[in-house]
């Protein structure tokens, strides 16, 4: 009997992680269909790019100004990375992207999931790296368009010596 009621529960595990696996993949297809909605359907602006010798950067989004229920989506290198959040003058969304130095490009797009009181969506980002390095950008979205900020991490010793690749 004992053998029985662990082949049982085991079944029960196996089928709900089966469960959690499938509502993960549907969630993910979920959220994949949306992203192709906003970089198919709404115009990206020009990207405005933000050099670092950093792997990684901290991104901090506030509300310009006033705060007015606005929220924003965020997608890094395809990836949505913040879901649906509002804007705040006095607390800012806050997250850690890598930047990889294999890209050539790392793309960050921002979406605007509403106007709030005020349109156009208007935030402040700022952008801070492990050595200091701060960088602040306003970014200005609607219903028809997207921010876009590209990441190019570069290489420190390439730029300190710049006749070290000569033949």
């Amino acid at each position: 009997a004992k053998a029985q009621l662990s082949t049982e529960e085991e079944d029960r595990i196996t089928r709900e992680e089966l469960l959690a696996a499938l509502d993960s993949l549907a969630k993910l297809r979920r959220e994949q269909e949306r992203i192709v909605e906003y970089l198919t359907k709404r115009i990206n602006k020009k990207p405005i790019e933000v050099f670092t010798y950093a792997d990684s950067v901290t991104v901090e989004i506030f509300d310009s100004g006033i705060h007015d229920k606005d929220s924003v989506s965020v997608i890094y290198n395809r990836t949505l990375v913040v879901d649906k959040h509002e804007l705040k003058v006095d607390k800012p969304i806050k997250f850690k992207v890598r930047v990889d130095k294999e890209r050539r490009n790392n793309e960050m797009v921002i979406v605007a999931e509403n106007l709030g009181t005020y349109p156009p969506n208007t935030a402040v980002m700022i952008i801070t790296d492990k050595f200091g390095k701060h960088e602040e950008i306003m970014l200005s979205t609607d219903l028809t368009t997207n921010e876009v900020v590209i990441f190019i991490r570069i290489d420190k010793q390439a730029n300190s010596n710049p006749t070290k690749n000569q033949p």
